[in-house]
């Protein structure tokens, strides 16, 4: 055996102690999370499940929860990251001296091979980057990435009203799961795992570079080792036995939990100056039998093509894929053509390049008959949701990400500053009394705000772009496809005379714009509302208002008008319209839905609530203000309720508010409330209310108490 032969050996049985020594390290990481990190969540969790109220994520308990967390990963993470630096400086040192010992047993020479000072070792592990990140880098990402998603987890959660027993589960899973499941503490086992295993590998190879430059005048070349198996990635596969000078080597790891190694080539005897000498050259190499699962030894040398060239067909195809494995096997495309610069081809890319025709495998009819999905169920909003998840859930979890970034940021935001603190100093200051510390200190504080802020509303802005592309989607699979009703329109000429509350006003001009909004906005809405066969037209009357005036909808012996300003967007005439269009059925399903949703909430003074709505007062024939009840509405709007002088519900802005969002961005409805989702699609798809799932989900008494029209 060669000395490059003996080297290459022994790398081989080294890689498989590696392994051993990653998987021990392993262990004790795990450890760290499961007697330290979990433990901790958990009690946190629980504290959480005996907070007062129904809205702690909207109050400072659940900004003092974000922080907790946040520590608790901290904590947790400097114990994992600290506890292994000793470790891995002992790796480098070990892997160093492993590899000084090897060359001098293959090199049978009286040469003395060096090893590479602490301080280049150190340098190696700690401060030399692998895989793309810095060791504390890496790190650092996991740790990010894990307090984001326990946060999302437990936002999402409590914005759907989850119980938080629910929630804990998705969090901490189960003690027996390990690295499985879909919970945060098994996902955050297994890329712990994976971050370990692609240390060990990292930093070994690492100082494996070191060592080579250190005796560079025995080595002249680097070469890549590959596990010879069926879980190969391609990018290793494709790199397995190529070599490259020192000094202009690749080191593993190629991906996360890459198991491959490099072995040194050492200098020729000429090379070395030693003349007579000659190698017999009869290779050999481990591999694992993918159909036993035992590791093999080859006398002859082995690349990963040439390993895989004498695999049985199935092996061939399960690596390849049928058709690149009936090429392989032809010996029309070499083994290494499949993969360009680590990357396999497509089937297109692959005729191109080799000038093939490549006919698609004949699927057989009953596996395409299985594979062909069902047609999409749209009759329901359940089914629509679905659909809208199948079609765009990429799209839709980009959404979620985005909406736990913007929630994330305006803490961020609104941490950084006390106003309390603020308006203090300014009014020292005003009274020239306040230091110049003071004033430096609320400066620094209002700067800091202001960066937040822009961070804030940055990422506001990237969801409401990537929003907007996903409405128009969402909104045809939201029509009916049916005859829908007619909401007939006339827009008012300059001068014509609308009713306000109080008196009557003339119109203005009312522009192509204008008329444009009017056309869209009822088009949309006889796209989602089917007709109802009493009353299948509905009539409008729309007057232009200056700017600035509020919209309004206003009924007026029998006629219907809606006061729209200039300036209104197309969802505000939206909003007005579905007043307009909420008939007798529409209006006793949203009473009866806005008291199912705040059934266990006080009804409340807007005014006297973080909604500060402002108080007004009817149409002649009835005093009424608007109260509210608070619940967990996208829009607080949503809960605003009118009362007639008597006590009776006169009106809400349910209808008119929901439909106002499915306008504007259905897709966070869908998702942040698909229960206020499906309850407006089956209102406007005329569903009478006995069918919905939230009526049939109250006892009788309950139900009789919803659609009874009182306030109380």
């Amino acid at each position: 055996m060669t000395a490059n032969d003996e080297l290459q050996d022994a790398a081989l049985r080294h890689a498989i102690w590696l392994q051993q020594l990653a998987n021990g390290e392993v262990r004790k990481v795990v450890a760290v999370i499961d007697q330290d990190i979990r433990p901790q969540l958990e009690r946190e969790l629980e504290r959480l499940a005996h907070l007062p109220g129904r809205s702690p994520w909207r109050s400072k308990r659940y900004t003092a929860l974000l922080k907790t967390l946040d520590k608790i990963a901290a904590s947790g993470f400097a114990k994992m990251r600290d506890g292994q630096i000793p470790e891995i400086l002992d790796l480098a040192k070990l892997e160093a001296e492993w590899q000084v010992s090897r060359l001098g047993k293959a090199v049978p020479l009286d040469i003395k091979f060096g090893v590479p000072s602490p301080a280049v070792l150190r340098e190696a592990a700690l401060k030399k980057p692998y895989g793309g990140a810095f060791y504390a880098d890496w790190w650092k990402g996991l740790e990010r990435s894990t307090a984001l998603g326990v946060r999302r987890t437990i936002t999402a959660g409590l914005t759907a009203g989850e119980p938080v027993d629910v929630i804990a589960r998705r969090v901490l899973g189960r003690s027996r799961d390990a690295f499985r499941g879909s919970s945060n503490m098994a996902t955050l086992r297994r890329n712990a795992r994976a971050l370990v295993r692609t240390s060990v590998s990292g930093v070994t190879n690492n100082a494996r570079a070191a060592t080579y430059a250190e005796n560079a005048s025995v080595i002249k070349a680097v070469r890549w080792m590959s596990t010879l198996d069926s879980r190969t990635t391609d990018i290793c596969m494709s790199l397995d036995g190529k070599e490259w000078p020192l000094g202009q080597e690749r080191y593993p790891p190629a991906h996360h939990q890459c198991r491959s190694t490099t072995v040194p080539v050492t200098k020729s005897w000429e090379e070395l100056g030693i003349t007579g000498a000659s190698d017999k050259r009869v290779g050999g190499r481990a591999f694992r039998d993918v159909q036993t699962g035992l590791t093999g030894f080859s006398a002859k040398k082995l690349t990963y093509g040439s390993w895989l060239k004498k695999q049985p067909a199935a092996v061939q195809d399960q690596i390849l894929g049928r058709t690149r494995g009936k090429l392989l096997r032809s010996g029309k495309v070499k083994f290494d053509r499949f993969f360009d610069d680590g990357r396999r081809l497509s089937l297109a890319e692959l005729a191109k390049r080799e000038g093939l025709e490549i006919a698609k495998p004949a699927v057989p009819a009953a596996a395409a008959a299985a594979a062909t999905p069902p047609p999409p169920d749209l009759s329901t909003p359940q089914g629509i949701r679905r659909e809208a998840e199948r079609l765009y859930g990429k799209e839709m979890d980009e959404l979620r990400a985005l909406q736990q970034e913007v929630m994330i940021a305006g803490e961020a935001k609104d941490s950084v500053i006390d106003w309390g603190q603020v308006s203090r100093v300014r009014r020292r200051a005003e009274q020239g009394i306040a230091s110049q510390a003071e004033i430096d200190s609320a400066n620094k504080m209002l700067a800091a705000y202001r960066g937040e802020k822009a961070k804030w509303e940055a990422v506001k802005q990237r969801y409401s772009e990537a929003a907007d592309k996903l409405k128009p989607k969402l909104h045809d699979l939201m029509a009916h496809g049916k005859d829908g009703f007619r909401l007939e329109r006339e827009v008012f000429e300059k001068g014509a005379l609308y009713p306000t509350e109080r008196s009557w006003s003339k119109a203005l001009t009312p522009d192509k714009a204008f008329r444009s909004k009017v056309d869209d906005a009822a088009s949309w809405m006889e796209r989602m509302i089917l007709r109802d066969d009493g009353e299948p037209t509905v009539f409008a009357n729309v007057a232009k208002a200056r700017k600035g005036t509020t919209a309004n909808a206003i009924q007026h012996r029998g006629n219907h008008y809606a006061v729209l300003a200039s300036d209104d967007e197309v969802a505000i005439f939206v909003h007005e319209f579905m007043h307009i269009v909420e008939d007798e059925q529409f209006a006793r399903q949203a009473r009866a839905f806005l008291k199912y949703r705040a059934r266990r909430n006080k009804f409340i003074d807007p005014k006297a609530t973080e909604f500060a709505l402002e108080a007004k007062t009817g149409l002649v024939g009835g005093q009424y203000g608007p109260k509210g009840w608070r619940d967990d509405w996208t829009q607080p709007y949503t809960g605003r309720a009118y009362l007639f002088g008597d006590g009776k519900l006169a009106g809400t802005e349910i209808s008119s508010m929901l439909t106002e969002q499915l306008f504007r961005d259905p897709a966070t409805l869908m998702m942040r409330d698909p229960e206020a989702f499906d309850f407006m699609l089956n209102l406007f798809r005329r569903v009478p209310i006995e069918q919905h799932g939230w009526y049939k989900s109250m006892p009788p008494a309950m139900r009789e108490w919803a659609t009874d029209g009182s306030f109380k």
